[in-house]
C-alpha cells in the first residue's frame, strides 16, 4: 500500500486560482444573463407588469414559508 501524500503548496496554489478563475467567469455570466433578462423586460415594455408579478410571488412563497413553520 501506498500512503497518500499531501499536496505541495503549489497544487494547492494552482488548485485555488483555478477556482478563483471559475468563480470569475460563472460571475460574469449571472451578470451578462441579469443585463439581458432586464433589456428584453425593458424591450416589451413589461417592467411594471414584471415587479409587480415579482411581488405577488414573494408573498406567496412568504406565505408558503409561514405555513410550514406553523407545522
Amino acid at each position: 500500500m501506498t500512503k497518500n501524500k499531501k499536496p505541495t503548496m503549489m497544487q494547492v496554489k494552482n488548485v485555488c486560482d483555478n477556482l478563483i478563475k471559475e468563480s470569475i467567469v460563472t460571475r460574469r455570466g449571472v451578470e451578462q444573463l441579469d443585463y439581458i433578462l432586464w433589456n428584453y423586460i425593458e424591450f416589451n415594455q413589461n417592467e411594471d407588469r414584471f415587479k409587480e408579478f415579482l411581488k405577488n410571488k414573494v408573498k406567496k412563497n412568504t406565505n408558503l414559508d409561514t405555513k410550514k413553520e406553523e407545522k
